[in-house]
């Protein structure tokens, strides 16, 4: 049994995995529709543990809005000067303001792209997904959560999704997982006991579908971002003999 994790369109047999953040994705959902409308230039922070369904959040929001607004979504920005202009030009063509659902993009190129659209007057508003695994990204208040990235006017802050904190979530996401997967029941209700660090959805998804769940690449993508080449080199080997180790186990 195969499953894809986040970023499919509704009606798909994986986006039931996300119901605990119906509500989050409803609300926010909301605010980012009144923000398009002031057309101003905006952004609002989606604070996230990793592997809490932030990304997932984000992206279904894209999925409610891509028909009735001009919606890009960023993982990447090689050039963001030219990026601007070209979101600038498609708020001048369709005479709308843009929402960009942004991930993974290093907080310099963020700020100089905001600050660009911003100095221009180009409507658009700027949803971030901003993990918890940089302690630099953004402003924190006194319980450590992301306030904005140089907050002020023009950025809000949004919610920020945790670890699974209740027993009876945790059940419900296990037995969830079990009736698609009923061989990996034991393993799955075993996490609900479990330290809140693995207490997010990731988790139980990938207990589920093991190497099979095709979210795993994109999760461990986010703690590769920035990462220094020699710390790279390190995780490269551990990689490997865990690799090696795992095939000497199998045969």
């Amino acid at each position: 049994m195969r499953s894809t994790g986040a970023g499919q369109s509704p009606g798909s047999s994986s986006t039931s995995i996300w119901t605990s953040r119906v509500a989050v994705t409803d609300d926010l959902a909301v605010r980012v529709t009144n923000a398009l409308e002031q057309r101003d230039t905006l952004r609002i922070m989606l604070g996230h543990s990793p592997g809490a369904g932030g990304t997932t959040v984000a992206r279904r929001i894209a999925w409610r809005i891509k028909d009735t607004y001009p919606t890009v979504a960023v993982r990447a920005i090689s050039d963001d000067s030219v990026f601007a202009e070209a979101i600038a030009d498609l708020a001048q063509l369709s005479g709308m303001p843009v929402l960009l659902v942004i991930e993974l993009v290093p907080e310099s190129a963020l700020d100089r792209l905001f600050s660009t659209l911003r100095a221009r007057s180009v409507p658009s508003v700027l949803l971030i997904t901003a993990r918890r695994t940089s302690r630099t990204y953004g402003q924190h208040d006194e319980a450590g959560e992301v306030i904005a990235v140089n907050a002020g006017p023009a950025s809000q802050r949004g919610p920020r999704l945790g670890p699974m904190t209740r027993h009876d979530e945790r059940v419900l996401m296990a037995r969830h997982f079990a009736q698609m997967v009923p061989e990996r029941a034991d393993a799955l209700y075993a996490l609900t006991g479990g330290s809140p660090a693995i207490n997010v959805p990731f988790f139980y998804a990938l207990t589920a579908f093991d190497y099979e769940f095709e979210g795993l690449p994109e999760y461990v993508m986010q703690f590769l971002t920035g990462l220094r080449d020699e710390d790279r080199e390190v995780l490269i080997l551990i990689a490997l003999v865990h690799r090696l180790q795992r095939h000497r186990n199998s045969s």
